[in-house]
């Protein structure tokens, strides 16, 4: 087997909110905020990807479409169906709730995975419920554009601190929960708030 290591930027390309913060496995990437995704391409039919923890997440491979989703821990392994001797893999997290936790890539002897090249533009959401939800705009209009994209947004969130929903329609939850950063603050930290 070649095995890629999830800390390998040089190799997986990664959109989205990821840092190598899994105190018991430095070489494992995490994801933050909402439609982190990886992807490489690989050479062969099938490819083995390592979750470090309990993951959940979709998969499309080439031009298919996404899986529903999925939750493993340890090693999965996955076919490509189409023709051809290269194809591409993406590790897809629709749920800002929840972290991926990726460990690896592998493929079989004499194959080999590589980065896929970055697509002509890239486009950062930045919201709240209406770039948030799964079936929103923002989780789709990268794909359909052809486009890198991120997405970092949460239902209720105000721009500016210390207004929007949370405060507004909460008062309670925004004060027991400490819900009182806008994105304008919320942005720059590693999950929401």
């Amino acid at each position: 087997y070649q095995t890629v290591d999830a800390d390998n930027t040089d190799t997986i390309k990664y959109c989205g909110t990821w840092q190598a913060t899994d105190a018991d496995d430095p070489k494992t990437m995490v994801s933050y905020w909402n439609a982190a995704y990886a992807e490489v391409s690989f050479t062969g039919h099938s490819i083995t990807v390592e979750f470090a923890k309990q993951t959940t997440y979709c998969v499309k491979i080439d031009d298919g479409a996404y899986s529903a989703p999925m939750t493993s821990t340890g090693k999965v392994t996955f076919y490509a169906e189409g023709e051809g001797d290269t194809h591409t893999i993406r590790i897809y997290n629709n749920n800002r709730d929840r972290h991926m936790y990726l460990r690896s890539f592998s493929v079989e002897q004499h194959q080999t995975i590589s980065r896929t090249p970055d697509r002509p533009h890239y486009i950062q959401f930045v919201g709240d419920s209406i770039s948030d939800a799964t079936t929103s705009f923002s989780h789709r209009v990268g794909d359909v554009l052809g486009w890198d994209f991120s997405v970092t947004a949460l239902s209720g969130m105000a721009l500016q601190t210390g207004y929007g929903y949370w405060k507004n329609n909460n008062p309670e939850l925004f004060e027991q929960m400490g819900i009182n950063v806008g994105m304008e603050d919320a942005f720059f930290r590693l999950g929401y708030p």
